[in-house]
């Protein structure tokens, strides 16, 4: 194509062509590029103004008919979420987390999310971390106490303490091994997007799909936010699913491994929306029965 652009010029020059119809045509050129770059422009800015990240009133789903998982589903003008609500403080919640030891044998080798889900009994899970070309986890992994993989401190993690029972969440915003002493379980991502209720900003904006994790002030409860893009959904930025987490009841949020890493399941709901390629780390939650359900649990913040 270039070859053929480069003779038609050389052609035009050989023609003596008048330099007035050149630069008529460069003109005319310029215009119509500027037109195409505004009209993306102006529907770039149109998306972000005109349509909401959140529905006017939420409302969230008993996922399993049990009182323990809140689910909410959003979809609506280009943009595509699910979002989970557990309460991990009440002891009813289990983790379970890849890469892990199984008889004594250490699991790391990237697998699919059905296969986790399969070989744990997780009822709810999403990829966390990061990887190197050669699949290997970027930054900090604990399960169930044994240390997986080192920290890396320019990302943030999310990890959880014992708590009696259950389990307090917290957010590391830049891992070190002073926040980890007493971690049960740790899973290392990218980077804080909220802050004690306050949404960060970046230099850099991209929309892409999504897999996030909030925690309440007490950390109590945590949201696992997953956002599509496709056909249909056009993805978030990382501010966007700030404000999403924040609306639902977060203080504190950061993003795990996004784009074509992004994997996210539920049973019976949401069955393995899962990346085109193996994941090197989950995270998962199995579920004991209650012998009651906190209403309050599934009211809308606002």
């Amino acid at each position: 194509m270039y070859i053929f652009r480069k003779k038609t010029i050389s052609q035009l020059k050989s023609k003596k062509t008048p330099v007035i119809f050149r630069h008529l045509f460069a003109v005319a050129l310029s215009i119509a590029l500027s037109s195409v770059f505004a009209a993306c422009a102006s529907e770039s800015r149109m998306v972000e103004s005109e349509h909401s990240l959140v529905a006017e009133k939420t409302e969230w789903q008993d996922a399993f008919g049990d009182g323990q998982v809140g689910l909410l589903r959003f979809d609506e003008g280009g943009v595509k979420y699910s979002c989970a609500k557990i309460e991990v403080g009440t002891g009813a919640a289990s983790i379970v987390a890849y890469p892990m030891k199984d008889g004594g044998k250490v699991l790391n080798k990237p697998i699919r999310m059905k296969k986790f889900v399969e070989s744990t009994g997780a009822k709810i899970a999403i990829n966390t971390s990061p990887f190197t070309k050669r699949r290997e986890t970027i930054g900090i992994h604990i399960a169930d106490g044994e240390k997986h993989s080192r920290e890396a401190e320019r990302y943030s993690a999310l990890y959880f303490e014992r708590d009696g029972s259950g389990f307090t969440a917290k957010i590391s915003e830049r891992q070190n091994e002073r926040d980890f002493r007493d971690a049960a379980f740790a899973f290392g991502g990218f980077f804080t997007i909220l802050k004690n209720g306050e949404i960060l900003q970046f230099k850099h904006t991209s929309y892409d799909a999504r897999s996030a994790a909030g925690i309440t002030a007490d950390g109590k409860t945590l949201f696992l936010l997953s956002v599509e893009k496709g056909l249909f959904g056009r993805g978030l930025s990382y501010p966007e699913c700030a404000e999403i987490l924040k609306h639902f009841g977060a203080e504190d949020a950061m993003e795990f491994d996004g784009g074509n890493s992004c994997s996210f399941f539920v049973e019976g709901k949401i069955n393995f929306r899962e990346s085109f390629r193996k994941d090197s780390a989950y995270m998962g939650f199995v579920f004991q029965k209650i012998s009651f359900v906190d209403e309050s649990f599934f009211m809308d913040y606002h």
